[in-house]
């Protein structure tokens, strides 16, 4: 009888280690897209250009952090520039992707009102640097902005567009994304 009580006992002890040990451990897998990014803003108004110019590319510094409680979203501060609002993506650990939200407010980052994001569709690249009519906005108002995130910590996203209100499309960009040691 004492010795079963015994190995009872040692049982419950490795298993209350056991338990305490994994709460302390942090197990995120988002951590390595969390950190500053460089982020090459390549514009499709530039390359419309004839000839094509590099002038209208951008430069971001983007601080990405974790939101609280989730497992899945990640929160941007710094997209279209200083002083930008912040904005929430979704990544997909399995199938390597991230998706934001359209429609979600950058702030006044160009100096012209209030800035969107949206999918750049083919019509909204043609107006980059113009106004553009409510419609085509509208047609891509349930488009995410979707890209591509890599296990070293990089994220590429496509016809990420910049829309004032308005609406005007400020540009559409191809991003790279690169963390910073």
């Amino acid at each position: 009888m004492k010795k079963s009580g015994f190995v009872l006992a040692v049982m419950s002890l490795i298993l209350l280690t056991m338990g305490s040990c994994k709460e302390k451990v942090d197990y995120s897998l988002l951590d390595k897209w969390k950190g500053v990014y460089t982020v090459t803003a390549e514009s499709y108004f530039g390359d419309a250009l004839e000839p094509p110019s590099t002038d209208y590319d951008e430069t971001w510094t983007v601080t990405v952090t974790k939101v609280e409680g989730s497992d899945s979203k990640l929160a941007f501060s710094g997209i279209g520039g200083d002083g930008a609002l912040t904005v929430y993506a979704t990544l997909d650990t399995k199938a390597m992707t991230i998706s934001f939200q359209p429609g979600q407010d950058l702030g006044d980052v160009v100096g012209y009102g209030n800035v969107k994001i949206y999918y750049g569709s083919d019509d909204i690249i043609s107006f980059a640097g113009a106004d553009i009519d409510q419609s085509y906005i509208d047609d891509v108002a349930d488009t995410s902005v979707e890209g591509t995130i890599s296990n070293d910590g990089g994220i590429l996203i496509d016809r990420f567009a910049e829309v004032v209100e308005g609406p005007s499309v400020w540009d559409v960009f191809k991003t790279t994304w690169v963390k910073q040691l």
